[in-house]
């Protein structure tokens, strides 16, 4: 019955507006970043080390791909972080995190949207240490 159950999947798709999961956010391998800067607000940013990176980046390799996409060069949500990450070579990829609908979401312009845990927004809100406690970003 393998027709009949890609059918109904077919049809519990086409019901709930949902095409297939988006792929995941494309992360960097932490090895290659030196640093990464967090900016939240108009002018705020702040620019913290490569292991700070590192730690952010464990943290949004487990957010969760849903049926969302990424239309825009950044989410026109109130209150979205930037995040972005800076390379050994140069170059810099980014990404942003807000909470909308009482959930967080890591966005990565054109590609992706994921449902990502709490802790992230924790991780982005604290100071220069990785280990510190966590507070909200002004």
């Amino acid at each position: 019955d393998a027709a009949r159950r890609a059918a109904v999947c077919l049809l519990l798709c086409l019901l709930t507006g949902c095409r297939a999961l988006a792929a995941p956010v494309v992360l960097p391998d932490p090895a290659d970043v030196v640093g990464v800067t967090v900016s939240a607000g108009e002018g705020r940013a702040v620019r913290r080390s490569g292991d700070y990176a590192a730690v952010l980046i464990r943290a949004m390799e487990g957010a969760r791909p849903t049926c969302r996409a990424s239309i825009h060069d950044a989410p026109a949500v109130p209150g979205a972080i930037r995040v972005e990450f800076l390379f050994k070579s140069g170059g810099r990829s980014r990404v942003f995190v807000y909470t909308e609908q009482g959930r967080v979401w890591l966005e990565q312009p054109y590609q992706s949207v994921c449902e990502a845990d709490e802790k992230l927004l924790a991780l982005l809100g604290e100071g220069d240490s990785p280990d510190a406690a966590i507070g909200g970003m002004p």
